[in-house]
């Protein structure tokens, strides 16, 4: 390559390394220039210049479109103008320290050799131009211009470092209003665009409000200068009123409100609010409230009613209360809380009216909960409901006959009297008895109940009979009685065990003698009341046939005592009679009972036996055939209504029942040896049973340590 041709190289090379330079400087300058349009945006964001159609963000973005276009315009220029062979060759020449023209001469030779000049020489001048920039770099060839270049250089880096952290500062102090400045320098076009203003908001809106209760009403209206209030109340005339905004925001007062008021907000740009309405209402109470309880139907209790607040209620558990009421407007919810706040039964709204069923599980003061379509509570709230709940109880029973424990009697029948008695109803009681054996056995118990069907209290006079449950002396039956209440849970109380005792041998035949000496005192009380009819039947008769000779003598029609008074007298002697009959009756049923007891608790000697049997047949001849056809043909005369004929067979009864008493006597007589024969027997059964105690404690005695006599003798 030829030195004019390297020389070229060189000057480009630092032409290149001047315009790099310029290009930098002028793009910090140009970065510069953008930060600031950031800057200004984010001053100019907080007012209305940047609100929706301005046109600011729009020349803001003009500015940096002018600052970009005049920056390339600048480089075009120093590229061309600045950075020209001429004005470069003047810059390196001084930075080369070389004479002016020289670089310049050598450069235009280079390019085009004159007429008449020599190429060698040509050459020999660019070496020697070329030898001694070739001792400088091209940044040592910038010179004056190049540090001009650098000075802008590092002033515009600080300034944009100063710049880059004030922008910082101002995105983290104010991050909304950074990106609402740095939205509408992205989007010029769409912040130029008209701006939709917010819609209009007016509270309160539709309300309900006290009758006579002022109302203010306040209207929101960004981006606008006023707006119109336009309302009617029923009745009157429409009317408006101009409402200036400040702060976008106005309000206005109903005063008084007495009638519906419908109103409505209206703005100069064609923006209207929806319509809304003042109501005026009463103020909020109940008026009708009534509560009902129903009681659980083990209770047998009608329901009841109260209107207006209840009194304090004391009510069995499991009862519900049934709540209906009507109130003065349009409620939201009615509920009842206990004394801790807490909803124990929420009632079903129906605009003004509630109700609902409410089953309360505890006892408390429970307050009403009240509140209309707005929340406002009532102007007087109803009472609270003063609550008491009363558990069922469970039943109670007793036996107070005998009410202790007893020796069973001769004929193994213990009557007894169950009394029981529950708050609300008995569903059964039960007799349970079972038998323990001299040797301790306990048999199967034996149940018997009766069904109450509810009723509250209850006499129960259940016999227990024990003739065929094979009782031995020695042996005892254990009872008790149960009753059970109507209640869900079915409650069940139980008495005390009670013990009856079976007699022992010399027991039995002790109360034989007395069953003996009673029948005999009764066959006395017999004979007594046999003699006492017997003398009034005779009177009767006599009575009755001196009457009949009067009125067949008599020439009148005048009668005597009239027919059914003596037929009254004659049917009472009947009776009379047959109740003599029934009772030596039964006490020949007795004396058997008492034979068969004896004979199955195996304390029948043969004595008692035959005595027994002797008595019994005494007994059954009391009342022989002639006495009974004496009964049977006054009953027939009666029944014929032949009084004359009854009379008759009344006068040849008083003569049977004279020899019925008789024979009474003779048997008394016969009763009262057989109870003394019977005592001695009795006697000398204990006087015997004590000498076998006497002989079994001394062999105890004697042989305290053996465990296989204990039992025998404890038997």
């Amino acid at each position: 390559m030829s030195p004019s041709a390297r020389l070229g190289e060189k000057v480009l090379g630092v032409r290149s390394r001047l315009g790099k330079m310029a290009a930098g400087a002028i793009g910090i300058w140009f970065t510069v220039g953008v930060s600031l349009v950031f800057v200004a945006a984010w001053i100019l964001a907080e007012y209305n210049l940047w609100s929706q159609g301005s046109r600011v963000p729009a020349l803001l973005d003009m500015l940096v479109l002018v600052g970009f276009a005049g920056s390339w315009l600048g480089y075009y220029l120093i590229m061309r103008y600045v950075l020209a062979d001429r004005p470069l060759a003047v810059v390196m020449e001084r930075a080369a320290g070389l004479r002016s023209g020289v670089l310049r001469g050598s450069m235009e030779l280079g390019r085009e050799l004159p007429g008449g000049v020599s190429r060698l020489l040509a050459n020999e001048a660019a070496s020697r131009v070329l030898g001694t920039l070739g001792t400088f770099s091209s940044g040592g060839l910038t010179g004056d211009l190049g540090k001009q270049i650098q000075f802008w250089t590092r002033r515009g880096l600080n300034t944009l470092m100063a710049l880059t952290l004030l922008l910082v500062i101002l995105g983290v102090a104010n991050p909304s209003r950074s990106s609402r400045a740095l939205g509408s320098l992205s989007s010029p076009l769409k912040t130029m665009r008209d701006p939709v203003l917010a819609r209009i908001v007016v509270t309160p809106g539709s309300i309900e409000v006290l009758r006579g209760s002022d109302v203010q009403v306040t209207v929101q209206a960004p981006g606008r200068q006023s707006v119109t209030l336009g309302w009617q109340a029923a009745g009157d005339i429409p009317r408006s009123e101009l409402l200036d905004l400040f702060e976008d925001r106005a309000t206005y007062v109903f005063q008084g409100v007495g009638a519906t008021i419908d109103y409505q907000i209206h703005a100069e740009d064609g923006g209207e609010s929806e319509p809304y309405r003042i109501t005026p209402i009463d103020p909020l109470f109940i008026s009708e409230l009534m509560v009902g309880v129903t009681y659980p139907p083990h209770t047998g209790l009608a329901p009841d009613e109260y209107r207006g607040d209840p009194p304090p209620l004391r009510l069995p558990v499991g009862s519900s209360l049934i709540f209906e009421g009507q109130a003065s407007r349009t409620l939201s919810e009615v509920d009842l809380r206990d004394s801790l706040g807490v909803i124990v039964a929420e009632l079903t709204v129906d605009s003004e009216g509630f109700g609902g069923i409410w089953r309360p599980r505890n006892s408390g003061l429970f307050d009403w909960s009240i509140s209309d379509s707005q929340g406002n509570p009532p102007e007087i709230q109803p009472e609270s409901i003063h609550l008491t709940l009363v558990p069922d109880s469970a039943p109670h029973i007793t036996i107070p006959l005998p009410g202790q424990d007893t020796v069973l009697s001769l004929n193994l029948q213990q009557p007894l009297i169950i009394e029981a008695s529950d708050d609300y109803g008995l569903d059964r009681i039960e007799l349970v008895a079972y038998r323990v054996t001299a040797f301790g056995e306990r048999n199967e118990p034996v149940a018997q109940g009766i069904d109450l069907g509810g009723t509250r209290a209850a006499l129960a006079r259940p016999l227990l009979d024990l003739t065929t449950w094979g009782l031995l002396p020695g042996d005892t039956v254990r009872y008790f009685a149960r009753a059970a209440d109507n209640s869900p849970a079915e409650q069940i109380s139980t008495t005390r065990e009670y013990v009856l005792f079976m007699p022992i041998a010399s027991e039995l035949q002790r109360a034989v003698e007395e069953q003996l000496e009673a029948t005999a005192e009764r066959l006395e009380e017999l004979a007594a009341e046999a003699a006492r009819q017997a003398e009034e039947n005779r009177d009767l008769a006599r009575e009755a046939a001196a009457q009949r000779e009067i009125e067949e003598g008599s020439a009148t029609d005048e009668q005597g005592r009239p027919d059914f008074e003596e037929r009254q007298d004659l049917q009472r002697a009947l009776e009379d009679q047959r109740q003599l009959t029934d009772q030596v009756d039964s006490l020949q049923a007795e004396l058997a009972e008492l034979e068969r007891i004896m004979e199955e608790a195996g304390q029948s000697d043969p004595e008692l036996a035959r005595d027994l049997k002797e008595l019994q047949e005494l007994l059954e001849q009391l009342n022989d055939n002639d006495l009974q056809e004496r009964m049977d043909e006054l009953a027939q005369s009666l029944e014929e209504d032949d009084l004359q004929r009854a009379n008759e067979s009344l006068d040849q009864l008083s003569q049977q029942q004279e020899d019925f008493r008789e024979r009474l006597e003779e048997s008394l007589e016969r009763f009262r040896r057989a109870a003394v024969e019977q005592d001695f027997r009795a006697t000398t059964r204990e006087a015997e049973e004590l000498a076998r105690q006497e002989r079994a404690l001394a062999d105890a005695m004697r042989e305290e340590d053996d465990p296989d006599l204990r039992p025998r003798q404890q038997a």
